[in-house]
């Protein structure tokens, strides 16, 4: 059994977190999965993917990062033509409840 000091130790916080957190996407797996799909159908229609966010980490680590989508763009800084209604625009935030 668990004492009131293992259950509020910092790695305890962290996992019971990662839990909610992972149920929480459970719950909205098939709304990720139509927009994943919308996704595929797009890009392999010849649309672009490009990245925004309202900081600047999540938009290198999204563009040509090891792990990033390589074809993504910073939508902000490199050169594009006109956006298509195939094109993909994924946006980041710190903001917690957009």
């Amino acid at each position: 059994m668990d004492t009131p000091h293992q259950i509020n130790r910092p790695a305890a916080i962290y996992l019971r977190t990662i839990e909610r957190m992972l149920g929480d996407l459970d719950s909205r797996m098939d709304t990720i999965t139509a927009a994943a799909e919308q996704v595929a159908s797009r890009l392999t229609g010849g649309g672009q993917i490009y990245a925004v966010a309202d900081e600047e980490g999540f938009v290198s680590e999204a563009c040509g990062r090891a792990g990033g989508i390589r074809q993504m763009k910073n939508i902000q800084h490199d050169e594009h033509p006109p956006l298509t209604g195939n094109d993909v625009i994924l946006a980041g935030t710190l903001n917690h409840d957009p």
